[in-house]
């Protein structure tokens, strides 16, 4: 019965190998390769055999026995390897190529030329043991000699085939990297400085980094020139924005303002201070307070102005009323600091605070889906309303930027790709015939090479074909509609397109060339001339395709969420409002996309009427001081209106129906003479402020409130009995006019002037003669 080998005897086995190079059994065959690159094979059943009884023999005499046996293995070697030097020429035999088995003899008589070859192709290097026998036969030298004139004379005959008269003109791209290779050839390497060469200090982390920095520099150096190769058969010097040569290769590498983790360690003080850096929130110091009841507190004083933005006593992790607001001056009520921001309406406590609010505004920016959101900040459904607002905010965004798109000025010419993509289809069976119809809902794109923010998309609405599940081609009505808005009569643009028909029958200023590709034959890019300069007719080397623009409808079609449908005007509507966000996000994909977002929100909230605009500061605002002034008593404002506007208290709540009655008793004037009441337009600003006989004005407020306009201090004052005065500008007085029409002035002549109502109409109407 055979005795069973012990696991380590089977691993040692199963490890060794016998070096050709070494002329010795290595234990550890695949190490030793590693290190000297020498050659192995695997043992022989008598090499075994030995190998196993010398690890026998050391586990029974030990570790003494096994170093007495390395060493005299080690003499042995030794010896082997003197004995190989002094006769090598004789037995060394080739042991790779054609000639396998030959000694350098018989392959000079067989190939006079191979050995030679072998030396230009540096095999001697890779092969010791074919280096030491060249050596110690005395051809290496010669050899090599030889190497270098073959291949000098062999780049003198490719330099007499092929000889250069004149040399041929380069690209400009190809000019410019030519340069950059010859610049940094140029450059002296440093000396004294060899990477990972130099002795290890004690405190080794320091040259480590040093070591991987450097590392790192020279890669991403390499990359940045590969990548300039890449691109210049596709996009020229003269077309490439600053965007598109100073783009981040991948999006997580852009740098950005503001990141989630910086806002997530914010303090509600900081968080509050970044929006208002940021422009999402406005600074309400200086601003009216729009307590009914302020000033009537006893005990108060100041103005009822808002006043800096204070930090609560409580240390509150999210940003809510009592962590940071606004006091004013005179009642000392708080007020939250999203006061009348539309972008934070529905923002309170708890799961509804407004950092949630900001982290969830991001999410949706930088392209988190709302059910990561969702489980990110442990909130309910209110994201959706966070999510739609931020989306309302790119759409109106993107479609500022699309309409103040320009494709090409100047001479030089530009290359655009067009084309279109459906992005949903379905079929609908007629029970008739039993023909099927389909649907198509089609977009068109436009977009320039070299100008990433250049992005045009166009909405074909829904395309029906009968009978073949095949999109309808372009119309050339609609593809002439999207140039009539796209380019400019000046443009001067290559158009790349696919073979659709439309593309080529329609002829529109500012298209100078047009080169196709035909994608059902297979043909995706050709290379192509084009026109480079308008005036000199200067041509360049051009490349047709459309491969940008389809992968712009790749990554476009990634960014939009699941479940979508475009069978309704409802749907589809909310279909487009998707693509818009999607194009917002690719238009701005290698910039950072919060700053972008936060200006649009600035722009939105200003244009939209619920907005917030903060008066003037008080310190550049004339005072009201001591003037006459009435609060609001029950439901008595139109007599308020009226002595806040005359300054005085002339009319008592009896008095309101005999108004005319109560002035002739106090004063003995015609009442004719003394009060005129006469319709106001938005654009009479300057005839109220500059008329002497105009008083003020008396605003309704659609049959439910009366305020007025009074002049004091060489200004203009609105005055509310429940929220007190506020110096207006020209602005203010025309929104003021346009959201209440049904305003009246009231002017005062003297006694005996003359009266002179149809100029003062004209006036107060907006006309000027």
């Amino acid at each position: 019965m055979e005795q069973a080998v012990p696991q380590p005897l089977a691993n040692l086995l199963s490890r060794a190998r016998y070096c050709s190079v070494c002329m010795v059994v290595k234990r550890e065959g695949h190490a030793h390769k590693y290190r000297t690159g020498h050659d192995l094979r695997l043992l022989t059943p008598e090499e075994k055999a030995n190998l196993s009884q010398r690890w026998r023999e050391e586990q029974e005499i030990g570790q003494e026995a096994k170093k007495r046996r390395l060493a005299e293995d080690r003499q042995e070697e030794m010896r082997r390897r003197r004995e190989a030097s002094q006769t090598v020429s004789q037995v060394f035999r080739m042991d790779f190529g054609k000639h396998r088995g030959l000694t350098l003899d018989e392959v000079d008589a067989v190939d006079s030329k191979y050995l030679g070859i072998m030396v230009q192709q540096n095999a001697h290097k890779a092969r010791p043991t074919l280096q030491r026998a060249l050596e110690q036969s005395g051809r290496l030298e010669s050899l090599l000699a030889d190497s270098k004139e073959a291949a000098q004379a062999a780049a003198r005959r490719v330099l007499e085939k092929h000889a250069e008269a004149l040399p041929t003109p380069l690209a400009p791209e190809v000019r410019k990297l030519r340069q950059i290779q010859v610049a940094e050839a140029s450059e002296g390497r440093k000396k004294g400085k060899q990477r990972q060469t130099a002795s290890r200090a004690v405190v080794t982390a320091p040259s480590d980094a040093d070591q991987r920095k450097a590392k790192d520099a020279a890669l991403e150096k390499n990359r940045r020139k590969a990548r300039l190769v890449a691109r210049l058969k596709y996009t020229a010097l003269h077309q490439r924005s600053t965007d598109y040569i100073n783009k981040s290769r991948q999006r997580s590498r852009a740098t950005l303002s503001r990141d989630f983790l910086t806002f997530a360690r914010m303090s509600p003080m900081e968080l509050a201070l970044a929006l208002i850096e940021d422009g999402l929130l406005q600074n309400l110091e200086g601003t009216r307070c729009t307590n009914p009841k302020c000033g009537e507190q006893k005990g108060f004083g100041g103005e009822s102005i808002l006043g800096p933005l204070r930090q609560g006593q409580k240390n509150e992790p999210n940003m809510t009323r009592r962590a940071v607001h606004y006091r004013c001056q005179c009642c000392r009520k708080r007020v939250t600091i999203s006061a009348g921001n539309p972008l934070f309406v529905g923002s309170g406590a708890g799961q509804h605070s407004m950092s949630l609010t900001i982290l969830a505004l991001w999410n949706c920016v930088e392209g988190i889906s709302i059910t990561h959101t969702v489980h990110q900040l442990a909130v309910d459904e209110k994201v959706v309303s966070w999510y739609r607002t931020a989306r309302q905010i790119m759409v109106w965004d993107i479609l500022r930027l699309q309409d103040v798109m320009i494709f090409g000025k100047g001479s030089e010419t530009i290359d655009v790709e067009a084309d279109e993509s459906q992005f949903q289809s379905w079929s609908i069976v007629n029970d008739s015939s039993g023909a099927r119809t389909y649907y198509w809902y089609v977009w068109l794109g436009v977009i320039q090479r070299g100008n990433p923010s250049n992005f045009y998309l166009e909405s074909l609405g829904v395309t029906v074909s009968h009978g073949e599940p095949r999109v309808p081609p372009l119309t050339a009505a609609a593809w002439r509609k999207t140039c009539e808005k796209v380019f400019d009569e000046d443009a001067n643009v290559v158009l790349m397109t696919d073979s659709a028909q439309a593309y080529a029958s329609v002829d529109v200023p500012g298209i100078v060339e047009k080169h196709t590709v035909n994608h059902s034959e297979h043909e995706f890019s050709r290379s192509v001339s084009v026109l480079q300069n308008v005036s000199t007719r200067e041509r360049r080397p051009g490349m047709a395709g459309t491969q940008l623009v389809d992968r712009e409808w790749g990554h476009l079609k990634d960014l939009l969420p699941h479940g979508l449908s475009a069978r309704t005007e409802e749907e589809r509507a909310r279909y487009a409002e998707y693509i818009r966000e999607a194009q917002w996000k690719r238009v701005l994909h290698t910039s950072d996309r919060w700053q972008r977002f936060c200006v649009a929100a600035r722009d939105y909230m200003q244009a939209d009427s619920r907005a917030v605009v903060p008066a003037d500061p008080p310190q550049d605002l004339p005072r009201w001081n001591d003037r006459y002034f009435e609060s609001q008593e029950a439901g008595r404002c139109g007599m308020h209106a009226l002595n806040n506007c005359l300054g005085q208290q002339l009319f008592a709540a009896e008095d309101l129906e005999t108004v005319a009655v109560a002035v002739v008793e106090e004063t003995g004037e015609d009442p004719s003479d003394h009060i005129v009441f006469q319709p106001v337009s938005a654009a009479a600003y300057d005839a109220v402020l500059g008329t002497e006989q105009i008083v003020g004005l008396l605003v309704n407020h659609d049959n439910t409130h009366w305020t007025c306009v009074a002049k004091h201090a060489d200004a203009l004052w609105h005055v509310d009995s429940l929220q007190g005065q506020r110096c207006i500008r020209q602005p203010d007085f025309e929104r003021l006019l346009q959201t209440f029409p049904s305003t009246f002035a009231i002017a005062r002549w003297p006694e005996g002037a003359e009266r002179n109502e149809a100029v003062l109409g004209r006036l107060l109407g907006g006309i000027v003669d």
